[in-house]
């Protein structure tokens, strides 16, 4: 896989903003969530998101 440096540089903002964006709704949604189940389904979500990001 040949990638030039500014296509990747580009790749890996755009990674580090949508990891940065899920956690500060992950922080939010855990603040305004009292319930356990919000909890566990907010945990589920993570889990499903960190699989999407990975690839």
């Amino acid at each position: 896989m040949a990638f030039d440096s500014l296509t990747w540089k580009r790749e890996l903002t755009l990674h580090q903003l949508y990891c940065h964006v899920i956690l500060v709704i992950i922080l939010r949604l855990l603040i305004n969530s009292n319930t356990l189940l919000e909890h566990c389904c907010l945990m589920n979500m993570v889990k499903k998101g960190e699989k999407l990001l990975r690839g």
